[in-house]
């Protein structure tokens, strides 16, 4: 059986580097896969053996090609770096969890005839004619595209000639058990919930608003509670917009970086997700494994995970506040209750299980291939 590596270049730990390093874990223990990771992974990666760990330092300019379309270069030179010096067999599989470790996998692909599998994380906007390019250059050298959702394989069908895929992401947290602890509307008041990384892209503005507008205009007694933090230069800015934007109310409470997101959750009757085309959603599915009813913009991964038994889907934008006001304000404990039990059931549908057979079997595939 030929060799297995799994690359992943991002330098900051979210959903996806989460999934990834878990893949990462899995191909090592089932493939006796070597990793090529950013080094900055280095403090999330206590599941990996050292020794099947290759470091890289990737400039922080390059990290990203949809930041800096150059970087491309860069990881064209890394992929004649990475067969000149670990010299990969012939017929290996390379598992890439970003676009940019598709690029750093090019040269094996055209010397040693590697097989590569691309985990898709992102929606890529197809309209732009710079991503259209980059995607069909990555389509060229590609063997499986895996897709968190339908929506998007049909998407990116359109440009990948190659088998496709879906296999959607899994529920790290375990589900809840029984009821909730918390009651709904405790001491007369709706707790919203915004939980992850601090971005603009994630529109926790939107949810500041929509909060603010129950509050002033139509009378609903609410809070919102966000956790989590900035990461970027660009994300600290958009942070402190956010703290003007929530400043002089009593409405918002800031919770930081969150270590316990089933605490969290606890604390919280609706989790709100009003992200710009939400790949998939992890938090969503987090939410919903501890009975937690959301409510989210439209997009690929909230079409895959939610339902009418389990949340509410804003397909005419974040502002519809009369949608939410009265989709919160019509329920009563028993009703919410159903609905926090089907949230649960939802949840388990995305197992950490099914999720390791898929991947597993894709490889498998490409070896019996």
């Amino acid at each position: 059986m030929a060799a297995t590596y799994f690359l992943s270049m991002a330098n900051v730990h979210g959903g996806a580097e989460r999934i990834g390093l878990h893949t990462a874990d899995l191909l090592a223990t089932a493939f006796e896969s070597k990793c090529f990771l950013n080094r900055a992974l280095k403090p999330h990666t206590a599941l990996l053996t050292e020794d099947s760990v290759i470091w890289m330092k990737i400039p922080g300019s390059v990290v990203k090609i949809s930041r800096n379309p150059l970087a491309i270069l860069y990881y064209l030179l890394a992929s004649i770096w990475l067969v000149i010096k670990h010299r990969p067999e012939r017929g290996a599989v390379f598992y890439c969890n970003d676009l940019e470790s598709v690029i750093m996998a090019a040269a094996a692909k055209i010397i040693c005839k590697a097989r590569i599998i691309w985990h898709v994380h992102d929606v890529y906007k197809l309209e732009k004619r710079s991503t259209r390019m980059v995607l069909a250059l990555v389509a060229r050298i590609t063997n499986v595209l895996v897709c968190l959702t339908g929506r998007n394989a049909e998407r990116m069908a359109s440009i990948f000639p190659c088998r496709i895929e879906v296999v959607p992401n899994f529920c790290r947290l375990e589900p809840l058990e029984g009821a909730r602890s918390r009651v709904f509307q405790q001491n007369g008041e709706i707790v919203f919930g915004c939980l992850g990384q601090i971005t603009r892209w994630k529109r926790i503005d939107a949810a500041i608003r929509l909060v603010k507008a129950l509050n002033v205009e139509h009378g609903v007694r609410c809070r919102l509670k966000i956790g989590g933090s900035a990461l970027y230069d660009s994300d600290r800015q958009y942070q402190e917009e956010l703290h003007q934007l929530s400043r002089d109310t009593n409405y918002v409470e800031w919770i930081g970086p969150v270590e316990d997101a089933a605490t969290f959750f606890d604390g919280i009757d609706f989790l709100v997700s009003f992200s710009d085309n939400e790949p998939f959603g992890l938090v969503i599915l987090e939410a919903l494994s501890q009975g937690v009813p959301v409510i989210s913009s439209d997009g690929d991964g909230p079409r895959q995970l939610l339902t009418d038994e389990v949340g509410l889907i804003l397909a005419e934008g974040v502002h519809s506040v009369k949608h939410v006001r009265h989709y919160v304000t019509s329920l009563e404990a028993s009703s919410y209750a159903k609905k926090s039990f089907a949230c649960t059931k939802q949840a388990s549908l995305y197992s950490v299980e099914l999720f390791s057979n898929r991947i597993c079997h894709e490889v498998g595939q490409l070896f019996m291939n």
